[in-house]
């Protein structure tokens, strides 16, 4: 309001002489702004409009943690963009990179600092490789303490990383590593020697879901039936055997396949199949092998082939 000049009698006369001040206009025809600019989170003050969203106070105490669990050896390096909302109203993007990640599924981490304000959004994202669902599992958490010993706050990412999914927050949503589908890959062990048994041990932090398995034995003509039996150890203990029907004799090459649904059978001669469990999980350090009856020296697999669903097991 305007002051009248004048003497007056009281404020009901100094009110009904006064001139009510307009406020200047503005270009988008909102109340104006504060005339400096916030340095606090004073920006939604009298007559500004207010905007809802989701948001995260970050403090100058806080820190931003990466987490990145990898099997893809193609994948060196991934991205973490930040939004934060300034005091000032002003919203600031941050890009940062993991680089030099490893395919082993160790803990690769990356630590963003000195950033205050509100976490408005966050994304993780790689370029140029083509990963699968199961193969890169990604964590974002705030974090307090120091590197070494870390105070979690609270976790906003939990999920895997694929070339056609970023995830993201405030929207995306919390899985364990272990949880929906896993990546579809055949695992390979090669010719183990002469008068050797197979043995697959599982890679580190791993879980797998065996579907199918299958190996080739070739017989020496040394005398003797041999028995063919598969089985998965875990922990030092068998959690399972299977059984081929028949014996093979000597000078003889016959396929064996173990696959859900399968029957218990002898294909002809060169053939037979084992059934194995529709749902067979196993993680490290478990380990496939062959525990072979009568196997002679001569005698030969040509390798192992395993097709299995698999998860970063952490």
């Amino acid at each position: 309001m305007g002051l009248a000049p004048g003497n007056y009698d009281g404020l009901a006369a100094l009110d009904s002489a006064s001139v009510s001040a307009q406020p200047a206009p503005t270009a988008d025809g909102l109340p104006a702004a504060p005339p400096q600019p916030a340095s606090v989170f004073s920006f939604v003050a009298e007559g500004r409009p207010v905007v809802s969203m989701s948001g995260f106070l970050v403090t100058l105490d806080d820190s931003i943690q990466l987490t990145v669990w990898n099997s893809n050896a193609a994948l060196t390096s991934v991205t973490l963009q930040l939004r934060i909302l300034r005091p000032d109203g002003t919203i600031v993007t941050g890009a940062y990179a993991l680089n030099n990640i490893t395919a082993n599924r160790a803990a690769n981490v990356l630590t963003v600092s000195q950033i205050e304000g509100y976490l408005v959004g966050a994304v993780v994202g790689q370029s140029g490789v083509a990963v699968q669902r199961g193969q890169m599992f990604v964590s974002l958490a705030v974090v307090r303490g120091t590197a070494s010993n870390p105070l979690f706050v609270e976790t906003l990412i939990a999920d895997y990383l694929t070339s056609a999914f970023q995830p993201s927050w405030p929207q995306g949503e919390m899985r364990s590593a272990v949880e929906g589908a896993g990546f579809l890959y055949t695992a390979l062990e090669g010719f183990p020697g002469f008068g050797a048994d197979l043995a697959l041990a599982l890679p580190a932090a791993t879980r797998w879901r065996v579907a199918a398995l299958e190996t080739i034995l070739t017989t020496s003509a040394a005398a003797g039936n041999r028995q063919v039996n598969f089985q998965i150890t875990q922990g030092g203990q068998a959690i399972f055997r299977g059984y081929a029907l028949n014996t093979q004799g000597p000078s003889q090459t016959i396929t064996y396949s173990y696959g859900v649904n399968l029957p218990l059978a002898a294909i002809g001669t060169l053939s037979q199949t084992v059934p194995l469990p529709d749902a067979l999980f196993i993680s490290a350090p478990a380990q496939i092998t062959t525990l072979n009856t009568n196997l002679q020296a001569g005698d030969s697999f040509n390798g192992l082939q395993v097709a299995v669903e698999e998860w970063i097991n952490v």
